[in-house]
């Protein structure tokens, strides 16, 4: 069977892998001239670790820093104890990946549709459903990250300053390692995310080391249906594999495992999506509820992802019942 993966990115590296490791002959279509590791890095530190270790990787060699949750709301910071959070080194990680897989690569060309005969599927691994066609109800997002060295880091865990402007998401500070963090911010208006990420650096006397922008879609699994069309399949946030915060690699990644066991099943590889990422769609409800002033409403949905979330960073009862409230006041 012949594969063809459109995005090299995060999610299309990983499924070229998987797949070709499976035997399928997979080429890969990248419209950059070399996959690119765009945006945030965080993800569960224990499934990070078991992610690697099933692309036969060692995860202690892209694993930066751990650390706990400051979280700013207004004047306020809170500072909540985590143990499952980590950045990790995502370009090396997938240039790793690509350098042991079997598929074929493309860099410097775009996926063109008149060269659909030649394959047996097709999978949109764009993030923005290029392949797929973008649908009615679509929010994107610009997000601007400057990777950046700081000689007094403001801080050693992962920040976040939330926004409740609702064209405007967070700013994030992410460390990759004692003096060097990335800062970022997710806003409808790519001018203004710059100049957040701008003004925290020079408040902070940092050095800018790279910058970074690209257009990221928020919405659920559940807005992001059809996951298929004929003999064109998503993956990763094609799909909607993400939270309302922006957070796709642990997710993406849950897409794609699901996919190469249902490659050959369409509808039911939906169904296990929806199920397993299910808690998603009550994760962008309770932002949008948070943001909206709604308290009950988002101590509903809050609730209803509150064991999601204790599982995925290790979070105690109580540490996690006092996010909640914090969030709520």
């Amino acid at each position: 069977m012949r594969v063809a993966v459109a995005g090299c990115g995060w999610s299309g590296s990983l499924l070229a892998y998987k797949l070709s490791q499976q035997g399928y002959a997979v080429e890969v279509y990248e419209r950059n001239k070399k996959p690119t590791a765009v945006c945030a890095c965080g993800i569960p530190a224990s499934f990070f670790i078991e992610l690697a270790k099933s692309c036969s990787l060692n995860p202690e060699d892209y694993i930066c820093q751990k650390g706990d949750l400051v979280i700013a709301l207004g004047k306020k910071r809170f500072h909540l104890k985590a143990g499952n959070l980590c950045t990790f080194n995502k370009q090396k990680f997938m240039e790793d990946l690509i350098n042991q897989t079997l598929a074929t690569f493309h860099f410097g060309r775009k996926f063109a549709l008149d060269k659909a005969e030649e394959y047996n599927l097709i999978i949109d691994a764009t993030g923005t459903r290029e392949l797929l066609g973008r649908l009615p109800q679509d929010q994107f997002f610009v997000t601007y990250q400057v990777k950046a060295k700081f000689a007094n880091p403001p801080y050693h865990d992962f920040y976040f300053q939330l926004s409740q402007n609702p064209d405007e998401r967070y700013l994030w500070y992410f460390p990759l390692s004692e003096k060097e963090a990335y800062v970022g911010f997710g806003s409808k208006n790519g001018q203004s995310a710059r100049q957040h990420v701008e003004s925290f650096l020079k408040h902070h006397k940092a050095q800018p080391l790279q910058r970074q922008a690209k257009i990221l879609r928020l919405n659920p699994p559940q807005e992001s249906l059809p996951f298929s069309i004929g003999k064109i399949l998503g993956v990763g946030n094609s799909i909607g594999a993400i939270t309302s915060m922006g957070e796709g690699n642990a997710p993406s990644a849950m897409t794609v495992q699901i996919l190469t066991e249902n490659l050959y099943n369409p509808q039911r590889y939906t169904m296990q999506v929806l199920k397993k990422l299910g808690w998603l769609k009550h994760d962008h409800a309770a932002y949008k509820a948070w943001n909206r002033k709604q308290k009950m409403r988002t101590l509903y949905h809050m609730l209803r992802i509150l064991k999601t979330y204790r599982e995925r960073f290790k979070l105690t009862l109580p540490v996690a019942m006092l996010w909640w409230l914090l969030v709520l006041l």
